[in-house]
């Protein structure tokens, strides 16, 4: 059956034939054995010699004990077209089954780039793929595969995935982006003539040291001294009139203990009383005047060139400034 039909190409000698007979025969044995790695071998020599539809179907079933499942695929297809067109019906009826019972077993990986990139070129355990195979479901045999995408300047990837029968798998591949290109170094200056090898290089030049002194604001100098003025003229009227009160009560007591006729015995001791009235007064005035301006400062728009310092000398304090 395996040499009933065979392909147009050169007539192989009957030496050739005899042997090729003897080979299958020999190949069918192993099959019979389960020896299905050297059946194959032999099926393969066989094929040089004439691959027929038969032969192919020998292949196939040899592929797919091995566990070669993909390439089993790929002759019982190549199996049923020669068989259709040589119409080689023992064929035909062999391996229509064995496509119905392996369609389904055989896994399938898809392999995509993500991004798509131009120039780009995939392989599968080493072999390239076509650009118009990508993310298109291969069928492939069960176990380890390695797939590789490269593209002119970008380093490539690798990625390893394990297929069992069955498996419908989808690989993306992202390229990384290309790497920068290296700044070039600014050529050397020429050193003048006469100048050494190892004189060192100037300093840069410095930068201006950055100011950290705040932006002048509003100056309200004026106003805090005045105000602190008018407290302490306040404070010292309450201080007088407190020691004005006390002088009083003193005056009193002792104008009594004065035996005398004369209405101006006690002047003196008057006299001290009125003292700190008026100094009361006075800083009371003061302290209402000081105010007055103080208000008035507070209520004026600030200035920032205003400014105001107090100097102190060994017998005078010195207010200085501008307003």
């Amino acid at each position: 059956m395996a040499f009933a039909a065979s392909p147009a190409h050169a007539s192989p000698s009957e030496v050739e034939v005899r042997a090729a007979r003897q080979l299958f025969a020999d190949a069918e044995k192993d099959e019979d054995g389960a020896r299905w790695a050297d059946a194959l071998a032999k099926l393969r020599r066989v094929a040089q010699v004439k691959l027929t539809a038969g032969i192919h179907y020998h292949l196939a079933l040899c592929e797919e004990h091995l566990g070669h499942l993909a390439a089993a695929l790929d002759d019982y297809t190549a199996a049923d077209g020669q068989a259709r067109a040589e119409n080689a019906q023992d064929v035909l009826r062999l391996v229509g089954k064995r496509l119905a019972d392996l369609g389904p077993r055989v896994p399938r990986l898809s392999i995509r780039l993500v991004p798509p990139v131009a120039d780009a070129s995939v392989a599968l355990d080493g072999a390239p793929l076509l650009p118009a195979l990508f993310g298109t479901a291969l069928p492939v045999d069960p176990g380890e595969h390695r797939v590789e995408a490269t593209a002119p300047d970008r380093p490539s990837t690798i990625r390893t995935v394990t297929m069992h029968e069955r498996d419908v798998t989808v690989v993306d591949l992202q390229l990384p982006r290309p790497a920068p290109a290296p700044v070039a170094a600014a050529p050397a200056q020429a050193r003048p003539v006469g100048e050494p090898a190892s004189s060192p290089a100037s300093p840069p030049p410095a930068l201006p040291p950055e100011s950290s002194e705040a932006p002048p604001g509003p100056s309200r100098t004026g106003a805090v001294l005045v105000t602190a003025g008018a407290l302490v003229l306040g404070g010292a009227g309450i201080g007088a009139f407190l020691a004005g009160g006390s002088a009083h009560t003193r005056a009193v007591s002792r104008c009594a203990q004065i035996v005398s006729t004369s209405p101006s015995a006690c002047n003196s001791l008057k006299n001290g009383v009125r003292a700190w009235d008026f100094t009361a007064a006075g800083a009371w005035l003061g302290a209402a005047a000081a105010g007055t301006v103080a208000v008035i400062l507070w209520a004026r728009p600030s200035s920032s060139t205003a400014s105001a310092q107090l100097v102190f000398f060994p017998d005078a304090v010195v207010l200085r400034g501008a307003f």
